[in-house]
C-alpha cells in the first residue's frame, strides 16, 4: 500500500511540477515604411524541472522583402517557489533587426519546433510595408532618433550643423553607438558626442518622451547641388517589459527590483534621411580675388618694424580670425615688390570647436629682406568673405604697408653684423668672457666631487633610459601575446567549423564560423570579443588602415552567417567551404596587415 502511494505520489508531482514550454514570435510593429527598420523577435520558454536542452528553432527567411541588419540572442532565468520546491524559469529570445526593402504585404509563417515528445508552433504574423517616407521620424514608435538642421537650404562652404537626438519611451542602459555615415561630397566634423547624456522631457502627441544630444556635427558642402544626408544607425541597449506565460505563477522574483519586469534588449536605431539644397555662391558683388571663404570673420596685417637697414630681417603677419570654413579657406595673396627677398611663409593654425560651430584662426608669417634702400611699399592687401547670414560679401583692407630703408646694397647686411669679443670692452668686473678652456688647478688634480658631479648624472639618465625602453618592449610584448591569441583562437575555431562541415548540423557550422571569425578580428584590433559591435570594429580595422575592400568581404561574410544562423538556406558542402576559405584567405591578408 505504502509503495501504491509512493507511485501516486511521484507521479502527481511529476505532473505539477514537470516542464512547461511556450514559443512565440512577435513584431515590434506590423506596418513599417520601406527603408525602416522592424524587429522580428522569437522567444522561447521552459519553466519547471527538467533536463532538456533548450531546442534551437529553425527561423523564416525574409531575403524577398528585408535585409538582416542585426540579430542578438540573450537569455535569462529566474527561481520561483511553488509548495516548497524550487523551480527555474529559462528565456531565450532571438532578436533580429530587419531593414524593409521592398513594398508589400508580407506573410512570416508559423515556426513549429518539438520539445520533449510534443509539437509546438507560432501563430503566423502579417507584415505591411509601405512606400518609403519622405524623411520623417514616426513618433507613434517608442524609439527613434530624428536629425535636425535649421534650415532646408544652404550655401556652398556653409556649416551645416546637424544635431542627432534620441526620443525613447524606454529606458537606456548605456551611451548609444552611432555610426559615421559617408558624407559624400562635404567635409565634417564631430563637434559634439557626450559620454554622459544630458536628457530632458518633452511631450508628443500627448506621449511623454525622454530625449537627449547624441552627437552633433558640422557639414561644409564642397559644391552646389542637392545634398542627401544618409540616417545614421545607433545601437543601444533597452529596458523593455519581460513577457509572461499566463499559465506561470507570478513569484516573488518577478519584482522589480529583481528584473522580473524588464529584461534588457539591443536595439539598432535608424535616424530619418536628410534633403537639402545646395546653393552656389551668388556671383552679384563678388569681389576680385576672392577665396572661397564663408563665415564670419576679421583681417590683419602688420610689419614688425616700420624701419631697418638694408640686410635686416622684418617680418610681415597676416591674421585670419572667426568662424566658419577655417579648413579649406585660404589667405590671401602678399604682392611684394622688387628689391626685396621675400621666404616662404610660415603658416600657423588654431582651429577650435564647440557644440555648435568651428572657430579660430589662421596666421601666416613672411620674412621680408630689403636689398635696397629707401622706402618700400607692400601694396594693400585684401581679405574678401561672404556672410551667409547676411548674404552678401564684405572685405577688409590694410592699405598700403611701408618699410624705410637705410643704407644701400654696398653696405651688405648693415647693421646686423655680429658683435665679437673685441667690442666687448671690461668695466670692472661686471663683464667676464665665459672661459672656453676648463683650468685645473691644485697640481693638476680633480677636486675630489668632480667624478660624482659628472658622472652619476649620466648614470642616472642611462638608468632612466633603459626602465623606458623596457617598459615599451612590455607594452609591445602584449600587443605581441595579443596578435598571436588571434591567431591561435582562430585556428582552433576553425579546425572545428571545418569538422562541422559535413556533420548534417549546417547551423552549427555557421555559429562557429561565425564566432571564430568575429573573435579573431576583434582581438587584432584591440577590443573585447565578447559583446562586440560591427560599427565598433569597423572603425577599429580602419583606424589600423585596413584596406576598404578587406572590410566590405568581411561585413559581407558575417552578414552570410548571420543569415545562415537565422534563415533556412542550403546546406551545401561546396558553398560551405568556399565561406570557410575565405575567412581564412581574410585572415591571411590580415595577418599582412596587422
Amino acid at each position: 500500500m505504502r509503495t501504491l502511494v509512493t507511485i501516486l505520489f511521484l507521479v502527481f508531482a511529476n505532473f505539477a511540477f514537470g516542464a512547461e514550454f511556450s514559443i512565440q514570435a512577435t513584431l515590434d510593429s506590423y506596418r513599417v515604411s520601406a527603408g525602416e527598420q522592424f524587429i522580428f523577435e522569437v522567444e522561447l520558454q521552459i519553466n519547471g524541472s527538467t533536463n532538456s536542452e533548450m531546442p534551437i528553432p529553425t527561423l523564416p527567411n525574409l531575403n524577398h522583402f528585408a535585409e538582416l541588419v542585426g540579430s542578438s540572442e540573450p537569455e535569462s532565468s529566474s527561481f520561483s517557489f511553488v509548495n516548497g520546491k524550487t523551480q527555474r524559469s529559462v528565456t531565450k529570445t532571438y532578436q533580429l533587426v530587419y531593414l524593409a526593402k521592398k513594398e508589400g504585404k508580407y506573410k512570416i509563417p508559423t515556426i513549429h519546433l518539438n520539445f520533449e515528445g510534443r509539437s509546438y508552433r507560432t501563430q503566423p504574423l502579417e507584415l505591411l510595408v509601405t512606400k518609403a517616407s519622405t524623411g520623417e521620424v514616426d513618433p507613434t514608435k517608442n524609439l527613434f532618433v530624428k536629425a535636425e538642421t535649421e534650415k532646408k537650404e544652404y550655401y556652398v562652404n556653409e556649416q551645416i550643423t546637424i544635431h542627432y537626438k534620441i526620443f525613447t519611451l524606454l529606458g537606456i542602459t548605456n551611451i548609444p553607438n552611432i555610426s559615421i555615415p559617408d558624407y559624400l561630397g562635404v567635409t565634417s566634423e564631430i563637434l559634439d558626442q557626450p559620454q554622459r547624456l544630458t536628457t530632458k522631457s518633452i511631450n508628443i502627441k500627448g506621449k511623454k518622451f525622454t530625449t537627449a544630444d547624441i552627437r552633433t556635427v558640422a557639414l561644409f558642402p564642397n559644391k552646389a547641388d542637392d545634398l542627401r544626408i544618409e540616417p545614421v544607425k545607433v545601437t543601444c541597449d533597452v529596458q523593455v517589459p519581460s513577457k509572461r506565460t499566463r499559465s506561470r505563477r507570478r513569484s516573488l522574483f518577478d519584482d522589480d527590483f529583481f528584473g522580473g519586469f524588464n529584461r534588457t534588449e539591443r536595439r539598432i536605431v535608424p535616424s530619418n534621411t536628410l534633403n537639402l539644397k545646395i546653393k552656389p555662391l551668388p556671383t552679384k558683388g563678388k569681389p576680385v580675388g576672392f577665396s572661397g571663404a564663408v563665415g564670419k570673420f576679421k583681417f590683419s596685417a602688420n610689419l614688425s618694424a616700420n624701419s631697418a637697414n638694408v640686410g635686416d630681417a622684418v617680418s610681415l603677419n597676416l591674421r585670419v580670425e572667426g568662424s566658419g570654413n577655417l579648413k579649406t579657406m585660404e589667405l590671401p595673396k602678399v604682392n611684394i615688390p622688387a628689391g626685396v627677398e621675400v621666404y616662404d611663409p610660415e603658416t600657423k593654425d588654431d582651429i577650435r570647436k564647440n557644440s555648435q560651430k568651428i572657430f579660430g584662426n589662421k596666421e601666416a608669417h613672411y620674412i621680408l629682406v630689403p636689398r635696397r634702400g629707401g622706402e618700400i611699399v607692400i601694396p594693400s592687401i585684401k581679405f574678401s568673405y561672404f556672410d551667409p547670414q547676411e548674404e552678401k560679401y564684405f572685405t577688409s583692407e590694410t592699405g598700403d604697408l611701408k618699410i624705410s630703408v637705410s643704407g644701400d646694397v654696398s653696405e651688405g647686411f648693415g647693421s646686423s653684423v655680429p658683435v665679437g669679443k673685441q667690442n666687448v670692452v671690461s668695466q670692472g668686473t661686471d663683464i667676464r668672457f665665459i672661459q672656453s678652456g676648463i683650468t685645473i688647478s691644485d697640481g693638476g688634480k680633480l677636486p675630489s666631487n668632480f667624478w660624482f658631479l659628472n658622472i652619476i648624472p649620466v648614470l642616472l639618465i642611462g638608468i632612466a633610459y633603459i626602465f623606458v625602453q623596457v617598459q615599451h618592449r612590455n607594452e609591445a610584448n602584449k600587443d605581441q601575446i595579443r596578435v598571436k591569441k588571434a591567431g591561435s583562437v582562430a585556428l582552433k575555431k576553425l579546425k572545428k567549423a571545418e569538422s562541422l562541415l559535413d556533420s548534417g548540423e549546417p547551423l552549427e557550422f555557421y555559429v562557429e564560423l561565425h564566432r571564430a571569425t568575429l573573435e579573431y578580428f576583434a582581438l587584432k584590433v584591440g577590443v573585447s570579443e565578447k559583446g562586440v559591435v560591427w560599427e565598433q570594429l569597423k572603425e577599429k580595422l580602419e583606424a589600423k588602415k585596413i584596406e576598404s575592400e578587406l572590410i566590405l568581404q568581411l561585413e559581407e561574410t558575417l552578414n552570410t552567417c548571420n543569415f545562415a544562423r537565422f534563415a533556412p538556406g542550403s546546406d551545401k558542402h561546396s558553398e560551405k567551404e568556399n565561406l570557410l576559405n575565405k575567412v581564412v584567405e581574410l585572415i591571411t591578408q590580415t595577418e599582412k596587415t596587422i
